[in-house]
C-alpha cells in the first residue's frame, strides 16, 4: 500500500508516517506541505492507496486539492487528518468526498483502525469529535440556564436512573446537599418531578 501524506506541519507529518509505516501492508509514504506539492506527485506518474490530509493548508487548501482529486478522476480514498474537533467540518469533509476523519490528537491504535477501516471500504469518523462537542455544548447550556457543573453532573446521574444516594456516593457529597441541588434544578428548569426534570434536560440538551 502507497500513501501520501499531505501537511504542512513536518514534526506532525513525520510522526504520522512513523505511525502508518507499522502498519504491514504499507509499502511507500511520501510527504507533502503544499498542495502543489502533492499536485507534483501525480503529474510524475505517482499513484497511491490512500490519502491522508489536512484541510488547513496555507494557500491552496485540502478541500481545493480532494477538489482536484475528483476532477482528474483520482479514486484514493482521503483521509482528512485535522487539529479541528468541530463535528460541522467533519460532516462538511465526508461531503466533500473524504472518506475518513481524524482528530491530530488521537492515539496510535485510532489512527491505524481508521486507516484500515477506509482501505476495507468503510467511513470512519473519530468518536471523540462528536462527543468532545457534545460535551462542550451541554455545559454552555449549562452556563446559560444558571445551572452548575455540579449540578449537570448530577443531572447526568439522574438519567442514568440513580437514586440520591448513589449520586451522594458518586459525587462524595451528602444526600441532603443532593436534594437540595435537585430542588434548585427543578425551579431552574420549572418541572415538578425526575422524570419531567430528565425529559426537559435532553431537550435543552444538557444531558
Amino acid at each position: 500500500m502507497k500513501i501520501l501524506i499531505l501537511d504542512d506541519h513536518p514534526l506532525f507529518s513525520r510522526a504520522l508516517k512513523q505511525i502508518v509505516q507499522n502498519i504491514s501492508e504499507v509499502q511507500t509514504v511520501d510527504l507533502a506541505t503544499d498542495v502543489n506539492e502533492a499536485l507534483n506527485y501525480f503529474k510524475r506518474g505517482n499513484s497511491y492507496d490512500l490519502l491522508l490530509v489536512d484541510i488547513g493548508l496555507p494557500g491552496l487548501d485540502g478541500f481545493s486539492f480532494m477538489s482536484w482529486l475528483r476532477t482528474n478522476l483520482i479514486i484514493a480514498p482521503v483521509i482528512v487528518i485535522s487539529a479541528s474537533n468541530d463535528p460541522e467540518i467533519a460532516k462538511l469533509s465526508l461531503q466533500k468526498g473524504a472518506k475518513g476523519f481524524i482528530h491530530k490528537s488521537e492515539d496510535i491504535n485510532v489512527i491505524i483502525q481508521g486507516i484500515k477501516q477506509v482501505k476495507q471500504g468503510h467511513t470512519f469518523t473519530s468518536n471523540s469529535i462528536f462527543e468532545t462537542h457534545s460535551a462542550s455544548q451541554s455545559t454552555s447550556n449549562a452556563e446559560n440556564l444558571g445551572i452548575t457543573p455540579r449540578q449537570l453532573s448530577i443531572l447526568q446521574l439522574l438519567e442514568q436512573g440513580d437514586s440520591n444516594k448513589e449520586i451522594a456516593r458518586k459525587l462524595d457529597i451528602s444526600d441532603s446537599t443532593v436534594k437540595k441541588h435537585i430542588s434548585n434544578i427543578f425551579s431552574l428548569l420549572c418541572v415538578q418531578n425526575r422524570t419531567a426534570l430528565v425529559l426537559e434536560a435532553q431537550r435543552l440538551k444538557l444531558i
